[in-house]
C-alpha cells in the first residue's frame, strides 16, 4: 500500500463521524511507518469506531508501526471489537 493511499484511507477513518467498523486485508504487501502510525492516530481519535480488524498475511509491518498501533488500540475509547 502506498503511503498516498495508506494516508488518505486513514484520514477517511478519523473523520468519520458514523464509521463504526473498519477491515483492512493487507495480503502480502507492506506497510509503511508513514501508513500505520497515521492508522494508529486514525484508530485512536476516532468517536465513532467500535470494530477494529487488521488481517496482515504476508504483510510486512515495522515494530515502530506495530507498537503505534497497539498503544492506539489501548488509548481508544470507543472500541469494543478488536482483531
Amino acid at each position: 500500500m502506498s503511503d498516498t493511499t495508506g494516508t488518505a484511507l486513514a484520514q477517511a477513518v478519523q473523520s468519520s463521524t458514523s464509521l463504526q467498523s473498519f477491515t483492512l486485508n493487507c495480503f502480502s504487501t507492506g506497510m509503511s511507518d508513514t501508513t500505520g502510525t497515521a492508522l494508529a492516530q486514525a484508530v485512536q481519535s476516532s468517536a465513532s469506531l467500535q470494530s477494529f480488524e487488521l488481517v496482515c498475511a504476508g504483510c510486512g509491518m515495522s515494530d515502530t508501526t506495530g507498537t503505534a498501533l497497539a498503544q492506539a488500540v489501548q488509548r481508544s475509547t470507543s472500541l469494543l471489537v478488536i482483531t
